[in-house]
């Protein structure tokens, strides 16, 4: 059983497996082999089971109590029912409808789950996809398994995406389409033939994720680019495409199918304890592409805010990308915000302006983000003086406050910064032109 299941409360209210076999190996005890089931009284088993369930899953989520669901334990939670329901189908084609006393090894078959529901996460109506994996070809008896599971299935109402492949085929088809290659990167076992799915595990590892991963991360990102020219490039999709825009659920798992293919992960806590408790991910991301600087390092290396020691680190360190030729290094340093680092106000405004005048000289690029929870909306004012350029709305734009980095120190040590005040109120009708494209 996977390990989100072992967290559900009281599974078996939810449904109860070997009570539903046992309803089911009644109603076909005396069925000749090969015979066709009463496939109306299995189907008002299976549709009672399902929705006792499915009614189980809401009540939990809708109800208050020890046992109530919040949304990620309901997508848990009705992966487990679709769980149970197919191994009970399966054993009942596999053990009672279609009997093997002897089954060869070409009669093997496994059920995977791939995709989001080899995740073991899936909405109550979303889509089942499920591979089954057969060891070469495929006999007649494992179609009629397959083509018995279908059926039910789809006369469940049940959405189901699916495919028959051996082992050999699943790589293959992996190697020429990546969309395949990330639904069999999250693909997990329901029932069946363990072996054969351990064999694919094993195989789709030693073939995919020996190297840097490059090309699964490019394929990865472009398919990103071309899906938001799809929705509009816009963050504003509503339904039935919300998760398909810019910062939907759709850029979070792509973000995590990247991460489990590069780090060999499972589940995010698997991936936290891979980076280290800090997330200290220098020297350990593959290719050295991140470097994490902690912030104590630069914003407090002289044991005190110091413009001169901030800018001095920032130079040793485009220095040494610069001397490397790390193009492709991305150095971060971690969050902190002004309760952790109290700097003069004329030493923040020094260090501002003298990052502009030294940075246009390389070719990297520096980009500020800063949370209004930690620093203030009062701060953007003041920051508009001092950066060229701004992301507003999710365009970068220029910067008509900013200042040249001679006239803040100029205003600073007059102590006239105060006096060029724009105003908030004409500093928010210039940030909503400019989201809003209406300047």
């Amino acid at each position: 059983m996977a390990k989100p299941y072992d967290q559900i409360p009281e599974r078996r209210a939810i449904i109860r497996r070997r009570a539903l076999e046992e309803a089911l190996a009644h109603l076909v005890e005396d069925l000749p082999t090969g015979s066709e089931p009463p496939r109306p009284q299995v189907l008002a088993l299976l549709r009672d089971a399902l929705a006792a369930g499915r009614a189980e899953i809401r009540r939990r989520f809708e109800d208050a109590g020890p046992m109530r669901n919040d949304g990620p334990a309901v997508l848990v939670a009705t992966s487990f029912l679709m769980d149970q329901l197919i191994r009970v189908i399966f054993d009942l084609a596999d053990g009672k409808i279609y009997p093997a006393a002897n089954p060869s090894a070409a009669e093997r078959l496994s059920v995977v789950a791939t995709g989001g529901f080899g995740r073991g996460e899936m909405a109550p109506l979303s889509d089942i996809d499920l591979l089954f994996l057969r060891p070469y070809k495929q006999t007649p008896r494992g179609e009629q398994i397959v083509e018995f599971m279908l059926y039910l299935l789809w006369d469940l109402g049940l959405k189901v995406g699916h495919a028959t492949r051996t082992v050999e085929e699943s790589l293959r088809y992996a190697d020429r389409d990546h969309t395949i290659r990330t639904a069999l990167l999250e693909a997990r076992y329901i029932w069946g033939d363990r072996a054969l799915f351990d064999e694919l595990t094993k195989l789709y590892a030693q073939k995919f994720t020996s190297g840097d991963g490059r090309d699964f991360v490019e394929a990865k990102l472009s398919e990103r680019d071309q899906r938001h020219q799809r929705m509009g490039d816009s963050r504003y999709v509503v339904e039935p495409n919300v998760k398909e825009g810019k910062g939907g659920l759709r850029d979070l798992h792509l973000l995590f199918w990247i991460a489990e293919y590069l780090y060999r992960v499972r589940e995010p806590a698997e991936l936290v304890a891979t980076l280290g408790p800090d997330v200290a991910a220098s020297g350990q991301a593959i290719g050295q592409q991140l470097d994490v600087i902690r912030s104590s390092d630069i914003y407090l290396r002289a044991g005190a805010f110091s413009a001169a020691e901030v800018i001095a680190s920032w130079k040793a360190a485009m220095s040494d990308v610069m001397y490397d030729s790390r193009f492709d290094l991305v150095r971060a340093v971690e969050s902190w915000s002004l309760r952790d680092v109290v700097p003069d106000r004329n030493e923040l405004f020094a260090l501002e302006s003298e990052m502009n005048r030294y940075l246009p000289l390389f070719p990297q690029v520096i980009v500020c983000l800063y949370d209004l929870e930690r620093f203030g909306g009062g701060i953007v004012v003041d920051l508009l003086k001092t950066h060229s350029r701004v992301l507003v709305g999710g365009a970068i734009v220029e910067n008509p406050y900013c200042m040249t980095p001679d006239e803040i120190l100029a205003a600073s040590e007059a102590g006239t910064l105060d006096a060029i005040d724009h105003g908030v109120e004409e500093v928010a009708q210039w940030c909503y032109d400019a989201t809003t494209g209406s300047n």
